[in-house]
């Protein structure tokens, strides 16, 4: 037989002691096993610390746009960690997507670098830029081809970050001929 003392369950860290009683006689007298239970890092676990990842990425209007049509592009992103986030800012970017070769080719960063002073836990922010999808080199032709583009936002990682994996997220935008 065998019995905890305390009685489990326990707290992480907390002392347990194991005490075996042979029922058959073939040890002499009780044997007492010392444990302790404890964190897998002795540290903080695992789900101490900021958490910031963009949840979404929209078009307005959606995609397809016709060409020459301002497109408001926003991401709402998240901190869904336990920590504040300290500061961290935000990109937009375009790329050429060729469906003929099915190469990604990257045209350009959208509007400026986003810069916040850090959000607490479980807020959500907004950040925004414009695409002037006929927007005019200097001989006045539109940058941008018809076609699909790949549009992505880049969020920095933070000190301690739990996850720096999910700070990207990425959607396609078609920009079509407008209606003659």
């Amino acid at each position: 037989t065998s019995k905890y003392e305390p009685d489990l369950p326990v707290k992480l860290g907390e002392s347990v002691k194991l005490i075996v009683r042979d029922a058959g006689g073939l040890l002499k007298g009780p044997n007492l096993i010392s444990l302790t239970l404890v964190t897998a890092d002795q540290g903080k676990p695992a789900t101490e610390g900021p958490e910031l990842h963009p949840v979404s990425l929209e078009f307005s209007p959606p995609s397809p746009v016709k060409r020459g049509e301002i497109v408001l592009i926003r991401s709402r992103i998240e901190n869904t960690g336990s920590q504040f986030t300290g500061p961290f800012t935000v990109d937009f970017q375009i790329f050429k997507v060729d469906t003929t070769s099915g190469t990604i080719k990257f045209v350009a960063a959208l509007g400026e670098t986003r810069h916040f002073p850090g959000i607490d836990p479980s807020v959500t922010i907004e950040a925004s830029t414009l695409l002037d999808t006929c927007a005019r080199d200097a001989s006045g032709t539109c940058t941008l081809e018809l076609g699909t583009y790949i549009v992505k936002v880049v969020v920095s990682t933070v000190p301690n970050e739990l996850d720096r994996t999910n700070n990207e997220l990425s959607t396609l935008l078609t920009i079509q001929a407008p209606k003659k």
